[in-house]
């Protein structure tokens, strides 16, 4: 049985956009609980669903019910890491969430926020590394957001 020409383009359309949403919806929300003793960003154990965040996925940082801070911890261990979005610091203004960065290369595909929404609280303490956020890079844009840099280096491509 012969399949004809229109055939085959129409199953090449139909493969595509399958491929296409299939790798969309895995994309997830991944939200620091910090539970393990090493707070490197590679634990998987610190993060909601046990798994680390993968390219495409949004991470967050948000205080306990009881406001306790949370700190993740980025260094060359970690490598480079590509994620679509990450927030420090949640909408409980009771502590403040931290991000440390020593090393390694981190970079987001959307947004990169310290403390972006109301009432967030986010310290972003970077001393070695590279960070490139294709988005917007925003500090303190509702809330109280903080980025003290003694090393490394932080571009972002977004006008």
């Amino acid at each position: 049985m012969k399949v004809k020409k229109e055939n085959w383009l129409m199953i090449l359309i139909c493969f595509v956009l399958i491929l296409s949403l299939a790798g969309s919806s895995f994309a997830a929300t991944k939200t620091w609980n910090g539970t393990n003793a090493n707070l490197e960003w590679i634990i998987g154990a610190n993060w909601n669903g046990g798994t680390v965040p993968l390219s495409g996925d949004t991470c967050q940082m948000t205080n306990t019910s009881n406001g306790e801070s949370k700190q993740i911890i980025m260094d060359a261990n970690c490598g480079s890491i590509v994620v679509t979005t990450l927030r420090v610091g949640g909408a409980n203004p009771s502590g403040p969430n931290y991000m440390k960065m020593t090393g390694g290369e981190f970079k987001t595909t959307g947004t990169f926020e310290v403390a972006r929404n109301s009432n967030a609280t986010g310290i972003f303490n970077m001393k070695g590394g590279t960070v490139n956020s294709v988005g917007i890079f925003y500090v303190g844009y509702f809330g109280d957001g903080t980025v003290n840099m003694t090393g490394g280096s932080i571009s972002t491509s977004s006008s």
